[in-house]
């Protein structure tokens, strides 16, 4: 992969902008870390020009099999069809936003009708059953990557730049779950919570199935391995989308737990998609935590969210759209007539140092 690096230079000379705008220094926090990584990856973007999509990727997971969820597996492909009708979290709020929502089926165990709005790439039906054999064979989970790979280069075609993640799949924190202890070598009930809802018994019923498959499996190490033993049909897209993204220069923004599961597979493979990545905001999954601590991503929100979908993604949106909108009409301290104030800071401190 030829994964190009940001261009550091224009976040230095964002800072220094920064510096010149009429405000107190700094005082705008994450925002102003948020534009300089934006245009260290978009020089040219604008909030008038930003175009975003977001891609939810839907698979099923027969680890449900096991008692690992409360909801029955018929559940993705209901939820799919809802968010295709408008319906659903998701759905609102991105039209809310202005922001494109394409449905991807990345393997649900059900045929959508030709009308249906849903994406069709397949790459099987549904995630095994990783208790027993391997979620995925390398050859469907490398179709699967290279479905992901093959919807950034078509986005790039109709022009979009800011590629927001999202998902939908009944048992997929389970997935995430194992990826998470095995990739970061910790014990899975550091790592495993209620997902969409479960009772303490069945919390522990799935935090022992994640340890008896990471036993069962030998616990894998090599990333592409831990994808194909643990990882379902959307996480594996959603690898490829990370991959091919950062190759192609787009702004990439995760969601919650199990979009950071496929992040922290793609760093795993290479580190270099890293300054792509925009973390939306913080999820109640513990897993979620201990993966934007590894890979050192600040989220912009912190609101209890859990629902997944692309939900934090696009409710982090405003946010980023606000801080290009300020640094891109904010005036400077010489245009607005005050008095530069940090200006005065910066040469008090280099006088005392």
């Amino acid at each position: 992969m030829n994964i190009p690096p940001v261009d550091m230079q224009k976040a230095a000379e964002v800072k220094r902008n920064w510096d010149k705008k009429v405000k107190p220094k700094d005082s705008l926090g994450v925002l102003e870390d948020i534009v300089a990584r934006i245009l260290s990856i978009r020089p040219d973007l604008t909030c008038q020009n930003m175009k975003p999509v977001l891609l939810l990727c839907a698979a099923d997971h027969n680890i449900i099999e096991e008692g690992v969820s409360h909801s029955p597996q018929k559940v993705t492909w209901q939820q799919v069809e809802n968010f295709a009708r408008g319906k659903g979290a998701v759905s609102l709020m991105a039209n809310d936003q202005q922001v494109t929502l394409k449905i991807i089926d990345c393997g649900v165990n059900h045929d959508f009708k030709p009308d249906s709005l849903v994406i069709d790439r397949k790459a099987g039906l549904a995630a095994g059953n990783f208790l027993h054999t391997k979620a995925m064979d390398p050859v469907s989970a490398s179709q699967a990557v290279e479905n992901g790979k093959d919807l950034v280069r078509l986005m790039c075609c109709e022009g979009y730049d800011v590629i927001m993640l999202g998902e939908m799949g009944v048992g997929n924190t389970t997935s995430a779950s194992a990826i998470c202890s095995a990739l970061l070598k910790v014990d899975p009930r550091m790592c495993t919570s209620k997902g969409a809802g479960l009772t303490p018994a069945a919390l522990a019923r799935k935090i022992d199935v994640i340890g008896q498959a990471l036993a069962f499996h030998g616990f894998p190490e090599e990333p592409f391995s831990v994808l194909c033993t643990f990882g379902g049909y959307e996480i594996a897209t959603m690898v490829g989308i990370i991959l091919e993204a950062a190759v192609r220069r787009r702004i990439i923004v995760i969601d919650g737990f199990v979009t950071a599961a496929a992040l922290l597979v793609a760093f795993s493979m290479d580190e270099r998609v890293l300054p792509y990545v925009i973390a939306s905001h913080r999820s109640r999954e513990s897993g979620h935590a201990l993966i934007l601590e590894r890979v050192s991503l600040r989220p912009l929100l912190d609101l209890g969210l859990s629902l997944g979908e692309g939900t934090g993604a696009l409710m982090s949106y405003p946010v980023i759209r606000q801080a290009l909108h300020l640094y891109e009409k904010l005036e400077t301290f010489d245009e607005a007539g005050v008095t530069n104030s940090v200006e005065k800071l910066i040469r008090e401190c280099d006088d005392e140092s």
